[in-house]
């Protein structure tokens, strides 16, 4: 379907992309993670999902960097907000499937509290940097 000039997916069709592709991504959020990486990089970003909701929700995002500088994405969340709770609770989960943070030289992350007072409770014994662009 267009509209204004741009392609829009009908809901039966994202519905069925969905479907397709559910059983994957379940597959790729509940793998055992690997505890080599050595930098990590942790950010939360504002999307609005459904318009009939009208409200945004947050989407973490967790980047890992191995020590031959390879990069792999970790794992995402859709989560109500990146306070401290949600934050916490994708971190502990990511630690729980095999990320312990044994190899972390670095956490890098926005700076946002949320994700702050999540790494200090989870990793805390791993060095952490802002990075504000």
């Amino acid at each position: 379907m267009v509209s204004s000039g741009k392609r829009v997916l009908s809901p039966q069709a994202v519905s069925l992309i969905f479907r397709k592709v559910e059983e994957e991504l379940k597959s790729y959020r509940e793998r055992r993670l690997s505890d080599d990486y050595v930098y990590l990089f942790l950010d939360g970003f504002s999307v609005t999902l459904r318009r009939a909701f009208k409200r945004p929700y947050t989407i973490l995002f967790a980047l890992g960097v191995t020590g031959e500088g390879e990069k792999e994405v970790i794992d995402f969340k859709v989560v109500s907000s990146e306070k401290t709770i949600p934050c916490q609770s994708f971190l502990q989960r990511l630690s729980n499937r095999g990320l312990e943070g044994k190899n972390l030289k670095l956490i890098i992350c926005d700076g946002s509290p949320g994700l702050v007072e999540a790494i200090s409770w989870v990793y805390p014994e791993v060095k952490r940097q802002d990075c504000r662009l």
